[in-house]
């Protein structure tokens, strides 16, 4: 492997976007519990099994769509067996050990975090495994992704509990069918022949969102964060849209995953703030007033 490959490949790439996924389902814990209720040393070994074990999944990624991506310039640039840099062989191997430890240290932190990141490697092994190819069909990526991203978003909160009825779960679905749309967007978009059908999921979709945001927002103890997490990540994309006018996908994920997902988590982090933390019992206590 060259050296640019060890800092620029498709692990290095995606790997903080999954950690800050995590980390956003501890901050959703701390929002319910309280921030006295996180165990720090769970936390890093939840960190720990999930870099390794899911970073498995873009190494067996790369080892079935070498010779597409070989094809295609932007992801030649960082798909290590791809461009030559890495063999399929050696990175059979690595997946392998990758999976080993990953699981271990997963199990390590509890039974259904260990659970969790099982199916995660499962669902991505349907995602892109030769025969299966969920991937390549609309309707079961669409399903596929969203109970991958439900998880993802989910796993931070049972990095730091086994306690399951308190988990919000409108509102990580929300950020999951988000991600998804997103997606989806990326995948299929609006062209070949079926640009009406496009039009509809992406609907129906944007629909699912609302009712989940709206649901999320009078039913949850947080809606001040959510307020302040909608504007603030709709001023980043603004600015984003009026000043740097590159559009391709991959500056897109980069925004996502180095901007967008660190200010959902700096969001719940201003429940520390006492000003921000009582006008949010205000928010929650007017809300509670108008619903009765």
């Amino acid at each position: 492997m060259n050296a640019k490959g060890v800092l620029f490949n498709s692990i290095t790439v995606n790997l903080p976007k999954n950690i800050v996924k995590l980390l956003f389902g501890s901050a959703v814990f701390c929002a319910v519990f309280g921030f006295a209720g996180i165990n720090w040393t769970g936390l890093l070994l939840a960190i720990a099994g999930l870099s390794l074990a899911y970073s498995s999944v873009y190494m067996y990624n790369d080892i079935i769509d070498r010779e597409e991506d070989a094809k295609d310039p932007d992801k030649r640039a960082w798909k290590l067996i791809a461009n030559g840099s890495l063999s399929a062989d050696g990175a059979m191997s690595a997946y392998v050990v990758l999976v080993i430890l990953g699981l271990l240290a997963s199990f390590t932190v509890s039974w259904i975090f260990g659970a969790m990141v099982s199916a995660l490697l499962f669902l991505n092994f349907l995602h892109s495994s030769p025969g299966i190819r969920l991937k390549k069909r609309r309707l079961p990526t669409l399903a596929n992704i969203t109970i991958i991203e439900f998880i993802k978003y989910s796993l931070g909160w049972f990095a730091l509990t086994s306690e399951a009825a308190s988990l919000p779960v409108m509102f990580i679905l929300m950020f999951a069918v988000i991600y998804t749309a997103g997606y989806m967007a990326y995948k299929f978009g609006f062209h070949g022949g079926k640009i009406r059908d496009s039009k509809i999921m992406f609907s129906l979709l944007g629909v699912v969102v609302l009712m989940l945001f709206m649901g999320s927002f009078f039913y949850y103890g947080f809606p001040l964060v959510m307020v302040a997490m909608m504007i603030l990540s709709a001023a980043v994309f603004a600015l984003k849209y009026a000043f740097w006018r590159n559009r391709k996908s991959f500056s897109d994920m980069l925004l996502v995953e180095f901007i967008i997902l660190p200010i959902l988590i700096a969001s719940f982090i201003m429940l520390v703030v006492p000003e921000f933390a009582a006008a949010n019992a205000a928010l929650v206590a007017a809300l509670g007033s108008l619903t009765g």
